[in-house]
C-alpha cells in the first residue's frame, strides 16, 4: 500500500509540472532550427514526453504544444485527406479547418476512389485546396507519366489548388518487396516534376515526403523542392524553406470518423 501511496504521489508531481511548462513559449520559423524548442522537450523527464508529445492546438490562428508553447504566429490548420478517410461530412469538418490537401490518387493510372465526392464538397463550400499524388515513380520517366496524369485531373476536374500541388515521394513496395531507388535517381525524378509543372505555368508545387526519408534518400540539391515535410515531434528542427509541417497522422477532427493527418501551414 506504501509503495502503491508513493507511485500515485509522483504521478500527481508530473502532472503539476506540466503546467508551467508553457510558460517557456518560441516561435517556430520554417527556415530555422529551433534548438530553444529542443532544449526545452530535452529538459523534461520521460513521462511528459510520453504523454504531451502530440498535444497541440490552435488558438486564435497560433499554434501551440503542451511542451514547448507557442511555436507558430499566424499558422493555418490543415488536413491531408484521402480514401482512408472515407466519407467525410464536410459541412461539419470545413468549421475545424483553414483548408485541406487530398489526394487525386497514385502512380499515373489510379484516381483515388473518393476524390470526386471530395472535391464536390470541398468546392460547393469553398474550402481553400491543394492536391497531391502518392507517386510510384522509380524513374523520370515514369515520372513524366505521373505528371500528364495530375495535369489530366486537374484539367477534367477544372482544379485551382491554391494551397498547392504536391508530389508525395516515399518508399513503397511492390509485390511485397521495397523498391530500391538511388538518390541520383531521386534527383532526376524531383527535377522532371518541378520542370514540368513550370513549363505548365504552375509555381506553387513541391514535394512531400517525411522526415526520414529527407534526410537519408534525397540529395542536397533535391531538398530545396521539398516544401511539405511530416515529422512528428514537438518541435520543428529542420533548416530549409519548408511551407507545410505534418505534426501529426493521429489527429482527430469532427465530420470524419478515422484518424486524419493533420498539418501547420506556415505563412
Amino acid at each position: 500500500m506504501k509503495k502503491f501511496s508513493i507511485i500515485l504521489l509522483i504521478i500527481i508531481l508530473l502532472f503539476i509540472t506540466t503546467t508551467n511548462i508553457n510558460a517557456k513559449s518560441f516561435i517556430t520559423l520554417p527556415n530555422q532550427i529551433n534548438l530553444v524548442g529542443k532544449k526545452i522537450y530535452q529538459e523534461q523527464n520521460r513521462f511528459i514526453k510520453m504523454k504531451e508529445k502530440n498535444n497541440f492546438y490552435f488558438e486564435n490562428k497560433n499554434f501551440y504544444n503542451s511542451i514547448t508553447g507557442l511555436l507558430t504566429t499566424n499558422g493555418k490548420k490543415i488536413i491531408d485527406i484521402s480514401s482512408h478517410q472515407k466519407d467525410i461530412n464536410w459541412d461539419i469538418t470545413r468549421r475545424f479547418v483553414d483548408g485541406v490537401i487530398l489526394r487525386i490518387g497514385y502512380g499515373s493510372k489510379n484516381i483515388d476512389k473518393n476524390f470526386e465526392q471530395n472535391i464536390i464538397e470541398i468546392k460547393k463550400y469553398n474550402i481553400p485546396y491543394g492536391i497531391y499524388l502518392y507517386s510510384y515513380a522509380e524513374n523520370r520517366w515514369d515520372t513524366l507519366e505521373e505528371n500528364k496524369f495530375i495535369l489530366k485531373i486537374i484539367n477534367d476536374y477544372n482544379l485551382n489548388p491554391k494551397l498547392g500541388i504536391y508530389y508525395d515521394i516515399e518508399e513503397f513496395y511492390m509485390n511485397n518487396q521495397k523498391i530500391k531507388i538511388s538518390s541520383e535517381t531521386y534527383d532526376k525524378i524531383i527535377d522532371e516534376f518541378i520542370s514540368f509543372f513550370h513549363n505548365k505555368r504552375y509555381f506553387n508545387i513541391g514535394i512531400y515526403t517525411n522526415n526520414r526519408f529527407y534526410k537519408y534518400n534525397i540529395n542536397r540539391e533535391s531538398k530545396k523542392y521539398v516544401r511539405w515535410i511530416a515529422q512528428y515531434n514537438c518541435y520543428f528542427n529542420w533548416q530549409n524553406n519548408f511551407k507545410i509541417w505534418q505534426f501529426t497522422d493521429k489527429g482527430a477532427i469532427p465530420g470524419i470518423s478515422t484518424n486524419v493527418d493533420i498539418n501547420v501551414m506556415f505563412n
